[in-house]
């Protein structure tokens, strides 16, 4: 009994010491129930130990059950403002598997924690939030990530460079990739890339090599007007196997766009060479705007000496000429305004029906 020591200083202070000579090793401090259960001990170490009597580091819980006598931090803050609020560190409890630390939070004031945790780290370290068994490094399930301030989503590069993957700039426009990465977007909505947006600028649709700014391998179906912005298409291949044609049956078509204000009589706004021999069968002309009462635009498509016309006149926003005019295998063909008595007639659509001999 010599060791058993509890004194009090000259300034009130209690000292528990529990082998104050000094003459042995392995003395502990214990608590112990009534019934002689140890519950909390400290060792002449300083590790404390709460439901263990070999603790192995400063601090050790040991619970001896999962749920009613877990090893938990229980944190509780009584604010009059709001009401006492509670939070819970623990193995994580609900599906969770053994070895899973749970962030627990109470859901009412004063109550106890929820048994479902709010954050769980398992032992392979993924982060779940919203989800108990997560399977990646971050898991979120049943809400957002929200990143305030225009904060960017970035990824490091194979040399280790923190990259922007995915950002919304200062005018809230949605920005995909870094400004100073030189890699491609690639579209893989199914196993194999669809569509490529390499760092020239260039476009890929079923191709990893584009060479234009639009590089089409493949069929292109063009229900609206095909569009040119500029006075002509130079050297467009017209045959049913080109990228600008489409083909309904046996008849193909072909279509150019412009503007008839500002212009003159032989303004050439489309010139193609045919691949094959081919016979013009219709022309179309579509207009947003008629000419106007007294005015007339006439159309032609001509090889130099065989022509096809179509006249708009008045307020038609239509008109249409059928033909036979049959054009020899690379014929050079334009497309003109070959009369103008003066209207401006924007955005006209002229489509040219033929088919292949």
């Amino acid at each position: 009994m010599a060791d058993q020591n509890i004194p009090v200083t000259a300034n009130g202070d209690v000292i528990i010491d529990c082998d104050n000579d000094n003459n042995g090793t392995t003395q502990v401090i214990a608590f112990s129930h009534d019934n002689g259960t140890e519950l909390m001990r400290i060792e002449e170490s300083g590790k404390v130990g709460i439901g263990t009597t070999t603790p192995g580091s400063k601090l050790e819980i040991a619970g001896s059950s999962a749920t009613s006598n877990q090893a938990k931090i229980f944190l509780k803050d009584t604010a009059g403002d709001a009401g006492s609020r509670t939070w819970g560190i623990n193995n994580a409890q609900g599906d969770s598997a053994y070895g899973t630390l749970g962030f627990h939070v109470g859901t009412s004031s004063g109550g106890t924690p929820s048994n479902t945790p709010k954050m769980v780290i398992d032992k392979d370290g993924n982060v779940g939030i919203g989800v108990t068994s997560p399977t990646e490094l971050f898991h979120v399930s049943g809400g957002a990530i929200l990143l305030d301030n225009n904060q960017p989503i970035r990824t490091k590069d194979s040399g280790g460079t923190a990259r922007v993957a995915l950002k919304l700039d200062s005018s809230d426009n949605l920005r995909i990739g870094d400004t100073s990465a030189l890699g491609n977007i690639l579209f893989y909505p199914g196993a194999s890339e669809k569509i490529r947006l390499q760092s020239d600028g260039k476009v890929g649709i079923g191709t990893v090599s584009p060479n234009e700014v639009l590089h089409v391998v493949g069929n292109v179906n063009c229900t609206g007007v095909y569009k040119v912005s500029g006075t002509q298409i130079s050297s467009a291949n017209l045959s049913n196997d080109s990228s600008i044609n489409k083909k309904t049956s046996t008849i193909c078509h072909f279509s150019a766009f412009t503007n008839t204000g500002g212009t003159s009589p032989g303004f050439v706004f489309a010139r193609l060479t045919t691949d094959a021999a081919i016979t013009v069968k219709r022309i179309n002309v579509y207009a947003a705007d008629a000419p106007g009462t007294s005015f007339s635009t006439t159309f032609r498509l001509s090889d130099g000496s065989n022509n096809c016309d179509v006249t708009l006149s008045d307020t038609d926003n239509y008109a249409t000429s059928t033909f036979s005019q049959n054009y020899s295998s690379s014929s050079t063909l334009t497309l003109s305004i070959s009369a103008d008595t003066g209207s401006a007639t924007d955005r006209v659509n002229v489509v040219v029906e033929y088919i292949i001999q």
